[in-house]
């Protein structure tokens, strides 16, 4: 570990529990549309010759989330068959202590070699010196930024280093309920639906008795990953931001970015056309839910429940279509790979990263949309046409700021929207109470 990395041994342990709750419902699940890369576009290519068995095998450690459990052994096995001189062991972990367990390995010199980690949770330990870069290995592997999708590529860039290999992207989509629009006279809505247009339509589907609203938010602050995602097509599409282009003091001071927390809390307390239950509320868990038995119109939508949304249509008579969410840009993420500063195994770490992400093995997998373009193009499954709205969806998204005190940051933001969303406060002094504390932060 570097001088560096034990120095900020101590801010890390502070950040654990902060981390805990920042991630705790992120399981299945993007900076300014990042620069052309002018690189070539085919599958990264294996330098690295095998090892000779030698009667005992190198082994690799990685971690990767609990849901992947089922496809691990198949992992394993195409691993061992490619590199018969390595082994991989995988384990899967829970994401609810998924960033305190790996801070506490890197911290104790017992990481894995290959460390999977959320677009949002990488910030924090590149920026306490805890990752190794990765741009090395990218050449020696034939690697280049436009064979990866580019909002979870850029999310692991920082001052122009990269420290991540991509394999997951999560991009969302807004689903709507074809039915239920046409059952209220109004216009489908369509890509990048300019807030006020998009206001309009969620006023002429909302019913005053409750009995159906236009759209879900989620408000819930022990899901802020959800928060931030609810919440990005609002203030990106009112022109504001988060942060500072140079990342150094707060946004929110601004006028877009104050007209974006307005518009975002007001679809709750003024206009109420989202349930009243929204403060709550997640969306994997309560939104998509509600719009599977059609009592809101309109919801963010993953890509793992996309075929599960149009099952429960077909079921209920109705139909639904899909586009890209209101506003200028969505939230964009995913994981990706990277190498704890402490990993035993870096070799062995880059070998396997590199066969994970070669489209014929990444692309197999149905467990999350891989961040491989090739796979994507390529693969049966992910090359269904019903995904291409999601790959369109990419283009129009943004990563979160890249700061090592995101985690911090974001906090402050979750709890500040949820108080003007309980109405304590308007949105207004809600962004002014953002701005000052996000300043602590970054000036502490």
């Amino acid at each position: 570990m570097t001088r560096k990395a034990y120095k900020n041994v101590a801010a890390i342990i502070a950040l654990l529990v902060m981390f805990t709750m920042a991630f705790s419902a992120c399981g299945k699940q993007e900076t300014p549309a990042p620069a052309e890369t002018t690189a070539q576009t085919t599958a990264p290519a294996q330098t690295t010759a095998p090892a000779e068995p030698s009667g005992e095998n190198k082994i690799v450690n990685a971690w990767l989330g609990s849901w992947w459990a089922d496809e691990i052994p198949v992992i394993q096995e195409k691993f061992a068959a490619a590199y018969p001189g390595y082994e991989v062991r995988i384990e899967p972990i829970p994401i609810n202590n998924y960033v305190e367990n790996a801070v506490t390995a890197i911290l104790g010199g017992s990481p894995p070699d290959a460390l999977a980690l959320d677009a949002i949770m990488i910030p924090t330990p590149v920026g306490k010196d805890l990752l190794l870069p990765l741009d090395d290995m990218m050449q020696r592997y034939n690697m280049t930024a436009d064979m990866f999708a580019p909002g979870i590529y850029n999310a692991g860039v920082s001052n122009g280093v990269n420290y991540a290999i991509p394999f997951r992207t999560a991009p969302s989509v807004l689903m709507y309920n074809k039915t239920m629009f046409d059952a209220a006279g109004v216009d489908y809505p369509y890509d990048n639906m300019p807030l006020d247009e998009f206001l309009e339509i969620c006023k002429k589907l909302t019913k005053p008795d409750g009995s159906q609203f236009a759209y879900g938010i989620a408000g819930s602050k022990s899901d802020p990953a959800n928060v931030l995602s609810s919440f990005c097509p609002a203030i990106w599409g009112s022109g504001g931001d988060f942060l500072t282009k140079d990342l150094s003091q707060s946004a929110f001071n601004t006028p877009e970015s104050i007209a974006g927390v307005k518009y975002w809390v007001e679809l709750y307390t003024k206009h109420k056309v989202v349930p009243e239950g929204c403060v709550n509320y997640a969306t994997t868990k309560d939104l998509v839910p509600m719009f599977f038995n059609q009592q809101i119109a309109m919801v963010q939508m993953n890509d793992s429940n996309v075929f599960k949304a149009q099952d429960y249509a077909k079921e209920g008579g109705y139909e639904v279509g899909m586009c890209v969410q209101q506003g200028t840009y969505s939230r964009g993420g995913g994981w990706s790979f990277t190498i704890p500063v402490t990993a035993k195994n870096v070799e062995g770490a880059e070998i396997f990263m590199d066969f994970f992400v070669k489209p014929e093995v990444i692309g197999e997998q149905k467990v999350v949309m891989p961040g491989v373009i090739k796979a994507q193009k390529e693969s049966e499954y992910w090359s269904n046409p019903t995904f291409d709205i999601y790959y369109k969806a990419e283009s129009h998204t943004k990563v979160l700021p890249f700061h090592p005190k995101w985690t911090e940051i974001q906090n402050v933001i979750v709890m500040e929207l949820q108080e003007a969303l309980q109405g304590n406060g308007t949105p207004e002094e809600a962004a002014q109470r953002m701005h000052e504390k996000i300043n602590a932060i970054i000036g502490g």
